[in-house]
């Protein structure tokens, strides 16, 4: 099967199972699988990555996997010991927390007549 992604013809050699929505707010299903040199630099014109997604092989090595993650990057960006990173590493029981934390605020905003609490309440700190 061949298909135009971003107007430039490519074909399609397998169809992933059906996994749903994210945590990301994503829906997986509505996503391409290519090589790195075809996507980023054929379709996107870009040389770097915009996001990894990586699993481990068990909730209890999420942190460890993550810390992995994490050497590996610092390495290859050169980022000296201690140095900001130029990335960002999220679990998913973070991306969770993060989200549970915004849902009292989203309540808020949702009815226009809490416009000015809405307000206040993103700025404070």
């Amino acid at each position: 099967m061949r298909s135009l992604s971003q107007f430039r013809p490519s074909r399609q050699i397998g169809v992933l199972a059906n996994k749903g929505g994210s945590t990301m707010g994503s829906n997986q299903d509505d996503m391409i699988v290519s090589p790195y040199n075809h996507r980023q630099k054929r379709l996107m014109g870009q040389s770097r990555f915009g996001m990894i997604i990586a699993s481990a092989t068990s909730a209890e090595r999420v942190g460890k996997a993550m810390e992995q993650i994490d050497a590996l990057l610092r390495q290859r960006h050169r980022i000296p010991a201690g140095g900001d990173g130029d990335f960002m590493t999220r679990s998913q029981e973070e991306i969770a927390q993060a989200n549970q934390q915004q849902v009292p605020l989203m309540r808020t905003c949702s009815s226009a007549s809490q416009s000015s609490r809405c307000s206040s309440a993103a700025s404070a700190p």
